[in-house]
């Protein structure tokens, strides 16, 4: 791997002590966005995926201006209801409504700034589109996998953790290999993964409205397609198969876990994999593949 590439893999750290969850920031109307995140697209120089949380219904709208700038165009997308649970248990529902704004025509190698809602309730993120194709740009990426947040203990680790990869330098966008939480249809798992009442309380908010976020499925996160209410993953190729150009690097992300049982499916990602890392071959690209469990049980 040259220096156009580099990876950090970084261990959970882990803290003591359980807490019980207090959604840090959260302002209290039932329109405040929370749990807010922009997902890379399948273009990952001209598209962002930006999702939230709500409480109830909104025009789900966000705001983007280039870099520090105020002059603002306005994107709307989505707002589905979803009904997620209180334990694992499935017996209490939760209704929380999903905002999903896909965003595209943005500009290569550009850092913008968004903003959802109004007045002290609004949240202020940023991200940065990926260079053009082909641009051989140093990356550098953070690779995650399983924060698996099942605790409030647990959401506590994983935020010390993000307050780690926050410090990472000229840092492009962070990858999750999947299991974001042990049951992604329970709603509180959800809430400690973005908030948490130990010594790094928004650390992960922080981080995710603060830096792109490529993901992968888990197979604890393909529970009632929850995962996909929270995140918004690209479904470029099929369900959660997509690939996107960062660099030096092409990534080829894999949903291993749809097709455990599945050989059509797994033979047609298979054949899919070998004409996307042909191609980057030929581009002069390095090939990152991203995937949950191994390829070969």
């Amino acid at each position: 791997m040259t220096k156009r590439l580099k990876a950090i893999v970084l261990t959970a750290v882990m803290a003591l002590g359980i807490a019980a969850y207090t959604p840090v920031g959260y302002a209290g109307s039932l329109t405040a966005p929370t749990r807010v995140n922009a997902h890379i697209g399948e273009d990952a120089s001209t598209m962002i995926n930006i999702t939230w949380i709500t409480d109830s219904e909104t025009d789900a709208a966000v705001k983007i201006a280039l870099g520090n700038g105020n002059q603002y165009a306005a994107y709307t997308g989505v707002s589905n209801e979803v009904t997620m649970f209180e334990d694992t248990s499935y017996k209490i529902p939760v209704k929380k409504y999903s905002n999903q704004v896909e965003v595209s025509g943005l500009k290569p190698d550009t850092n913008y700034n968004y903003v959802i809602g109004e007045g002290e309730e609004a949240f202020r993120g940023t991200f940065s589109t990926a260079p053009k194709a082909n641009s051989k740009a140093p990356t550098t990426f953070v690779y995650v996998a399983d924060p698996q947040v099942k605790t409030a203990e647990n959401g506590e680790a994983w935020a010390a953790t993000a307050d780690q990869i926050s410090q990472v330098k000229n840092l492009d966008f962070v990858y999750i290999a999947g299991d974001h939480t042990d049951k992604t249809a329970v709603n509180p798992q959800w809430e400690d993964f973005f908030y948490n009442d130990g010594l790094y309380p928004t650390a992960v908010q922080d981080l995710l409205g603060s830096t792109s976020l490529a993901s992968t499925y888990g197979n604890h996160d393909t529970k009632d397609n929850s995962l996909d209410s929270n995140v918004n993953l690209p479904d470029e190729y099929s369900k959660v198969v997509y690939s996107y150009d960062y660099g030096a690097a092409r990534f080829v992300i894999l949903n291993l876990e749809s097709a455990r049982y599945d050989w059509d499916n797994r033979e047609a990602q298979y054949q899919l994999i070998k004409g996307l890392v042909e191609d980057a071959k030929a581009e002069g690209l390095w090939t990152v593949v991203g995937f949950h469990k191994s390829l070969y049980t």
